[in-house]
């Protein structure tokens, strides 16, 4: 369960960062939290998905893959287009 999140003004103090960034906090914030997910590379496609994904989608497939981690904040993940890729 993800914990209470504390009171702050980033999206206030910085407008360039609320119109370009998915992000509603600063890094320098103490609710900007990154969080590890997985990119998947098999049959030059990628696949971003959360570490409990992992096994149901290498499971469908065939052949060589390749795992590295990355770490992003949930908002910037949720903001991916599912299509576009990684």
């Amino acid at each position: 369960m993800s914990e209470a999140l504390k009171p702050c003004n980033c999206l206030s103090m910085c407008r360039v960062l609320a119109e370009q960034f998915a992000e509603p906090h600063s890094p320098s914030c103490p609710n900007y939290k990154l969080e590890r997910f997985v990119r998947i590379v098999a049959h030059g496609s990628s696949f971003l998905v959360e570490p409990d994904q992992v096994d149901a989608v290498i499971d469908n497939i065939d052949g060589e893959f390749t795992m590295t981690d990355v770490h992003m904040t949930r908002e910037r993940f949720l903001s991916l287009a599912e299509f576009q890729g990684f």
